[in-house]
């Protein structure tokens, strides 16, 4: 049977090279975490731009906010209304049937020409 020493080495670090070693660090986790951080927007742009396509081709005919958020799979309702519906009325994308009572349990959304 043989027995294993363990050997260890500390080699202490001059302030010059403990900066270098603390910036080459830190511009690569920058860059790693900018690379990260920009697939992930480019990656909820593109399921945001294909939301919105889903919306407005199931408005063409008049639905109502149930109908879209479970076509979408969608539970929060203030996120829904906040995020996504709201910047499509705005826009002029979505129009109301009722417009002059927005907050009806009777409301739905069709498709305007604009959005094509």
């Amino acid at each position: 049977m043989l027995e294993e020493d363990i050997f260890r080495v500390i080699v202490p670090l001059t302030d010059q090279a403990a900066a270098q070693v603390t910036a080459q660090d830190s511009a690569q986790v920058t860059e790693q975490a900018t690379e990260q951080a920009t697939e992930q927007v480019i990656e909820q742009a593109a399921d945001q731009a294909g939301r919105i396509e889903n919306i407005l081709r199931i408005c063409v005919l008049t639905r109502s906010s149930n109908v879209i958020m479970d076509y979408l799979k969608l539970t929060h309702r203030e996120h829904f209304r906040a995020e996504i519906l709201k910047p499509l009325l705005e826009s002029g994308k979505l129009r109301l049937t009722i417009p002059d009572k927005p907050n009806s349990p009777k409301q739905k959304y069709i498709t305007t020409k604009k959005a094509h």
